[in-house]
């Protein structure tokens, strides 16, 4: 037998029906050698007689209805389905998943030339025929391991198929002798997806979409109470197994489900935790039981699912708004007409080209199309704003450029990969702090809209600091970052770089012997006087934002036209900015009229 189709259900018997009744009538299933398997999780059910009547009535191909009473849960009953199986390719669809016409013949067409371990899925495709989803990227959000994503390359179901970090398991196809199995300890609803996939890739395995496998799938409403078991202690217990089996550090899962998302105190976090490894570890595991009873009231569990961009205008024509074929025409227009400027979008395309991956926070048409014309490997736009217009322009003028967007606020999620961070559209200090130590790894960050506000001194709601006041702190204590440029028209921009190759260079040796002869006369004749605290504080933060400022090869501050030492000097004698005699070769902060004495320096 080629092919074996199962589902696992819990009193859904409509759902049920018409995806069966879709395969039998449109899929020809006796062409393919298939056998169809149910798993009915609630035997007892109200539904259980409908379900049972229904499948008894299924001739053209086998089918086998068996019921699961215990345990209870999207783990268990999907296992069962690839021990019974007997096909060869076992695909596991939700009871209330259609196939597109012709995605069975491009599934096993395509297994066959594929004997290496493997999960196969396709893309899922929207209610309005206008977005679709092809897999899932491994970021926590809203209690769940992983968002939904699309990728361009499965636009069109004749495109070949791409690997994929992970995917929502409404339709999931494997090898049945490759079957990496679920946590056999995992209960009730949730926490398989990027699990799954992690765990056959630790095994040698990969993961694909393969375009032509469309699907549809009936999502809840999550105004409605499930009729299955759906509690976050499940879903929480599940995930903390499953990183124990793969050995991933569970900070990131307590602080999500204890601070992102907080269903649980630290303490019951802790609790659970051990609870779970004592059942690992248990010869008779307390997971026994069908669910683990909730010790707090719960709230409504999200739905997981993320709306993607449209190609609708907005004008009512329903087509996609490409209208220019070529990247430099887009580009040339936005130039011409975004807000941001031209100096803006042109400081973009400077220091974002050389960087493979590009992530976009609140990303626009404007910082799209300049991110695409450095040619990025990969462009991620993340923003809460569905952009009508510009993704399938963007795609359509793409090159060989990945795209990726993240429906989300940058502030709450993060991409796990990035070389250079384009920030727009926040006010805040706190804000643009937040971001720029999530993406810490990343090498360069612009940052747009810093002449805003009170020339970025401000939030737009005049209540606290903004961009400028969180940038000279982030500098402050991230001293390998420098200010490269400062772009004070439009919104004003501001880059930032942890480069080597981007700090500016020191004078000649000879220059900065000159210079600190002049200084240390001067120095000198003041009396030795240093500058109080507060006067090197404000020199400081003057400095942090100064595109003159550089780094040293032994990691000290330095200005970059004198060469001089900010602070410390040469054998800890005192640098540029605490001494009372020295200004500015800039003139941004002249010298005070008095200062301290070398046994009073700040």
């Amino acid at each position: 037998m080629k092919l074996t189709i199962g589902m696992a259900v819990y009193d859904d018997y409509d759902g049920l029906f018409f995806s069966l009744e879709s395969l039998r009538l449109y899929h020809a299933l006796g062409r393919y050698q298939a056998e169809i398997v149910i798993v009915d999780n609630h035997p007892d059910g109200d539904y259980a007689d409908d379900i049972k009547h229904y499948v008894s009535a299924i001739h053209e191909v086998p089918a086998r209805l068996i019921p699961l009473r215990e345990p209870v849960g999207t783990s268990a009953p999907r296992d069962l389905i690839f021990r019974v199986a007997q096909g060869e390719w076992v695909m596991v669809i939700d009871s209330h998943v259609l196939i597109a016409p012709k995605a069975l013949e491009a599934l096993l067409a395509f297994a066959d030339e594929h004997p290496e371990p493997a999960i196969i899925h396709g893309p899922l495709v929207a209610y309005d025929r206008k977005a679709l989803w092809t897999h899932f990227d491994p970021i926590w959000r809203d209690g769940m391991w992983g968002i939904w994503g699309t990728d361009p390359r499965g636009a069109e179901a004749h495109l070949p198929p791409f690997e994929i970090p992970a995917m929502g398991l409404g339709l999931f196809v494997c090898r049945r002798q490759h079957w990496p199995g679920f946590h056999p300890m995992a209960r009730g609803f949730g926490g398989e997806e990027c699990y799954i996939h992690e765990k056959l890739r630790q095994r040698g395995g990969r993961v694909y979409c393969l375009p032509a496998l469309r699907w549809v799938h009936r999502f809840h409403n999550p105004r409605r109470a499930t009729a299955y078991p759906n509690l976050w202690r499940d879903r929480i217990r599940n995930y903390i197994l499953e990183y124990i089996e793969l050995n991933r550090d569970l900070q990131e899962l307590k602080d999500h489900f204890t601070v992102e998302k907080p269903v649980l105190t630290p303490a019951e976090f802790d609790a659970l935790y051990e609870q779970c490894r004592a059942e690992s570890s248990s010869p008779t595991p307390l997971a026994a039981m069908t669910t683990t009873p909730p010790p707090l009231p719960l709230p409504t569990a999200p739905d997981g699912t993320t709306a993607l961009p449209t190609t609708d205008s907005g004008c009512g024509c329903r087509k996609p708004r490409v209208h220019f074929q070529e990247l430099n025409e887009w580009f040339t227009f936005e130039r011409a007409h975004s807000t941001l400027g031209a100096a803006t979008l042109e400081t973009i395309a400077e220091f974002a080209r050389e960087c493979p991956i590009l992530v976009d926070c609140n990303a626009t048409a404007a910082t799209a199309a300049a991110c695409l014309s450095t040619a990025p490997q990969r462009y991620v736009a993340i923003s809460d704003a569905d952009p009508r217009w510009w993704w399938p322009q963007a795609t359509a003028v793409r090159g060989h450029t990945e795209m990726t967007y993240l429906k989300a606020d940058p502030r709450k999620v993060r991409f796990p990969q990035c070389d250079c961070i384009i920030v727009a559209g926040i006010d805040r200090a706190d804000d643009v702090l937040h971001i720029l130590r999530i993406y810490a790894p990343a090498r360069r960050a612009i940052i747009i809209g810093t002449q805003l506000h009170g020339g970025g001194e401000m939030s737009a709601d005049g209540r606290g600091p903004g961009l400028l006041p969180g940038l000279r702190l982030w500098v402050r204590r991230n001293p390998q970052w420098v200010v490269v440029r400062h772009v004070a028209d439009g919104p004003g921009v501001t880059v930032l770089s942890a480069v080597p190759d981007d700090r500016p260079n020191v004078p000649g040796a000879w220059r900065m012997v000159a210079t600190f002869a002049k200084a240390v006369a001067q120095h000198v004749a003041s009396g030795a006087q240093y500058v109080t605290r507060d006067i090197l504080e404000e020199r400081l933060n003057i400095c942090a934002l100064c595109d003159r400022r550089t780094v040293g090869e032994d990691g000290r501050e330095r200005c970059s036209v004198c060469g001089c030492y900010l602070t410390g000097g040469v054998a800890g004698a005192g640098g540029k900015a605490e001494w009372a005699s020295q200004d500015c070769p800039l003139g941004k902060w002249p010298a005070p009229n008095s200062g301290v004495h070398t046994s009073e320096k700040a």
